[in-house]
């Protein structure tokens, strides 16, 4: 029963990701993989998904913070229609990667954002009350696709294939999607051969830093674009800048260090 649950909130992240034309890099229920760059550690259950929507930071759409959150609450959303679990289990962990792990200089989605904290902080202690009245107002798009008979059937089956499996590709769980797909796929959805085959990424350490440059490069970027009210804020935000200058220098200097070192 723990494990079905497990599968099945797993596998409701990468069926709304898929959808929502994101790309798989892997779903396990067994934990210290690495997926992509990034290895999370004594994880045991995580569904890893690349695209513009699932970054923190940069040219984040309305569209783009709406497909997170969609994936973000789809399993709770799987969780209460399968288990009857309490739908604010898992929003709390929702609603503070959606506000505070999203920077964006969109006006649409810094409305959302601030609308999303104003829920929470409007409820106070009670994060029950603002949980609920935040999958409320904004769960009604994932609600939509629960109630749709593919998409049940898929996260169905994918959860079957993880109770299995454990551990599969995002090339593997795309594949498996779309042979079990009734119908055109939708649109949005990427090809298999668009998703990952391997559990590691392939990038070099060079791709691997300068990913990481270019996204304190946009930090930067949306530093620069406040514009301070006072002169306390105008110290703080001189001061974030000088520190995110600094970080990139680091970067570059370790990068450096390596490439006359490696053999």
């Amino acid at each position: 029963m723990v494990m079905n649950k497990h599968a099945l909130h797993e596998a409701a992240h990468a069926v709304v990701g898929w959808l929502s034309g994101l790309i798989i890099e892997g779903v396990t229920i067994e934990g210290d993989l690495k997926f992509g760059e990034n290895k999370h550690e004594h994880t045991p259950f995580r569904c890893g998904l690349r695209g513009a929507a699932m970054l923190g930071l940069g040219k984040i759409s309305k569209d783009d913070i709406y497909t997170r959150i969609n994936v973000h609450l789809a399993a709770t959303a799987i969780e209460s229609k399968k288990f009857g679990s309490p739908l604010f289990g898992g929003l709390n962990d929702a609603w503070e990667a959606i506000c505070f792990l999203t920077c964006s200089m969109d006006p649409e989605v810094r409305s959302v954002i601030r609308d999303i904290h104003g829920i929470m902080d409007k409820n106070g202690e009670d994060w029950k009350s603002g949980a609920l009245e935040f999958f409320v107002k904004y769960g009604e798009p994932v609600r939509g696709l629960m109630d749709s008979h593919q998409t049940m059937k898929s996260i169905d089956a994918l959860a079957g294939q993880l109770i299995n499996r454990k551990t599969l590709t995002g090339f593997e769980v795309a594949s498996f999607l779309e042979k079990n797909w009734q119908g055109s796929l939708p649109e949005k959805v990427k090809p298999a051969g668009k998703h990952p085959t391997g559990l590691t990424g392939n990038h070099s350490l060079e791709n691997t830093v300068s990913a990481g440059e270019r996204l304190i490069r946009m930090a930067i970027d949306i530093l620069h674009e406040y514009r301070p009210k006072n002169d306390s804020e105008e110290e703080i935000i001189e001061s974030a800048i000088r520190q995110a200058l600094q970080t990139v220098f680091i970067f570059n200097d370790l990068l450096a260090k390596h490439e006359s070192t490696e053999v």
